[in-house]
């Protein structure tokens, strides 16, 4: 194979390398020097790992320049840019060998800074202060002890009794101070009584929660079996009594039907709440809190039983199974609403649908303008996902159809 002749071949560099026209050879590395770098001195350099590119050469080259002592001592005697102080007529000079003038001083400060931080972090220096500091509390502790005990020497006589008394007094018995602590006590018993009614609050489906939240002197419940009504009214109750010093009357059929499906119930409500139970008066369906609430579960099965109820005075009455209830216009004409009106209390009557026509409970429900009435049935229960369901067993067991009366009570209308 022929060998190609290169243009002007005996055109080469020191380092024997061919230089050709319009283009620019660079020059051979050198070795690093102890610093890791390329020897700077010997020309630039630059090109892989071990040397430095020309960037970085001519950036030290900069770093350098301006950190010698000549370029120091001129930027100095340069007038500066800034406006002249006020004061600076009277401001002294210090002069500057009372600064470091070079690097190499602050180098030296900055190393004599950080074998000062070691020393104070070592063991026996900090052994040494520890020891020092004991020593200080060893010689004045005498002193101390007997400053103490002077000062309760003091407290324990009758001037020093006085003086506690007074402190006490003037700081913590003031009105303003009284004041004040009866506003803050407030707030916090009005902030855990709502937080206590929201908790029982949030148990309650849509129809429940508008039993706890009507504010109307009556409020009507009409429902049909397994709707919620029952559980509403227990929710009601205990929604009731958080608040301190309520009294809640609860009417059922009888005396142990109420007690039967309220006593445990809202028992235990109130101790999954936290709420302190004071008294407990089975035999007698009285049930006290502690503070100072009180409910009173009884029937409505005889004259006698009815006729015992007057006299008493009621934050809320509940009158339950209202399609049920003997002489229910009398009940709550005669005895429940004299006993609302010291209070200005409530009344909520509950009960599924009228059985036959022309009762008093159907007389308020329809006539009854300014009451808040409340209507649902079962399917509206969303505890219940299965409605249709319990539907179609209480006709089969009551051997019935759909639009059968009975059917219709249920339903709760």
């Amino acid at each position: 194979m022929a060998r190609v002749r290169i243009a002007d071949e005996s055109k080469r560099d020191a380092d024997g390398r061919i230089i050709r026209e319009g283009k620019t050879t660079q020059p051979r590395r050198t070795p690093a020097d102890g610093l890791g770098l390329a020897n700077l001195d010997s020309g630039t350099q630059w090109g892989p790992a071990g040397a430095l590119s020309l960037s970085a050469y001519n950036r030290k080259l900069q770093e350098e320049s301006d950190q010698s002592d000549e370029y120091l001592q001129e930027k100095a005697q340069m007038p500066s840019d800034d406006p002249p102080s006020p004061s600076s007529a009277s401001v002294v000079t210090v002069p500057s060998t009372s600064y470091p003038s070079s690097s190499d001083e602050l180098e030296e400060i900055g190393k004599a800074i950080q074998a000062i931080d070691g020393l104070k972090k070592s063991a026996p220096v900090r052994s040494m202060m520890n020891s020092g500091i004991e020593r200080v509390i060893q010689k004045n502790m005498p002193a101390v002890e007997v400053a103490v005990q002077e000062y309760f020497d003091q407290l324990n006589s009758p001037e020093g009794d006085k003086t506690v008394k007074k402190h006490f007094r003037d700081n913590f018995m003031s009105p303003e101070a009284l004041r004040e602590m009866e506003k803050s006590q407030a707030k916090m018993l009005a902030e855990h009584i709502d937080f206590q009614q929201y908790r029982i609050f949030k148990r309650g489906h849509e129809y429940q929660q508008m039993m706890m939240l009507s504010k109307t002197v009556r409020t009507y419940m009409m429902a049909g079996r397994r709707a919620g009504k029952t559980e509403g009214l227990q929710l009601l109750i205990s929604n009731e009594i958080v608040h301190p010093d309520r009294r809640v009357l609860v009417i059922g059929l009888t005396f142990e039907t109420t007690s039967s499906l309220f006593w445990h119930p809202v028992l235990r409500t109130l101790d999954e709440l936290d709420i302190q139970i004071a008294e407990k008066r089975t035999n007698e369906g009285i049930l006290r809190l502690s503070n100072g609430s009180m409910v009173k579960f009884t029937g409505n099965s005889t004259a006698d039983e009815r006729e015992k109820l007057r006299g008493g005075k009621w934050h809320l009455a509940i009158i339950d199974e209202a399609q049920s209830q003997k002489a229910l216009i009398y009940l709550v004409r005669d005895i429940i609403e004299p006993m609302l009106h010291d209070y200005k209390g409530r009344l909520h009557i509950g009960g599924t649908g009228p059985r036959v026509r022309g009762t008093f409970w159907e007389k308020v429900w329809l006539e009854d303008k300014a009451a808040t009435k409340l209507n649902w049935n079962l399917t509206q229960n969303p505890f219940i996902p299965d409605h249709d369901a319990v539907l179609e067993q209480i006709m089969q067991e009551k051997g019935v159809k759909e639009n059968d009366p009975l059917m219709l009570q249920e339903d709760g209308v």
